[in-house]
């Protein structure tokens, strides 16, 4: 079974463009996947919603309940988020991420990535 490891910006979008993330994940994927995200990505979202501005603390919050609610796996890997996602197993693992500079070097690598198209549905690349 595959994995879809969702990225903290991927979550955060989807929510400020009101996206069902898992409707879309539905629409797209034709096989079984688990839902999963980082430890590094919960600590990023707990320094957003203690450090950023108004509207990051506002949407690391609905990210938070989002995640909570929805039972995602959480992958137990410290350190950066981006060099975590990057050393995961390709063959395992779809990354969902808006990053662009991660998706290329993900692409260079051979994943298989999930992004956000006009702010509306999801598309592999």
């Amino acid at each position: 079974m595959k994995q879809i490891v969702l990225d903290t910006n991927f979550i955060m979008y989807c929510l400020a463009f009101k996206i069902g993330i898992k409707s879309e994940l539905a629409r797209i994927c034709d096989f079984n996947y688990t839902l999963c995200i980082l430890s590094a990505s919960l600590r990023e979202l707990e320094k957003l919603i203690k450090e950023g501005e108004y509207f990051e603390r506002k949407q690391a919050d609905l990210a938070m309940q989002f995640i909570r609610k929805s039972a995602l796996k959480v992958l137990p890997l410290d350190g950066y988020a981006d060099e975590l996602l990057e050393g995961l197993d390709k063959a395992q693992n779809i990354i969902a991420t808006q990053d662009f500079r991660l998706r290329k070097k993900l692409k260079a690598k051979g994943f298989k990535t999930i992004v956000i198209r006009q702010k509306s549905h999801f598309e592999f690349q």
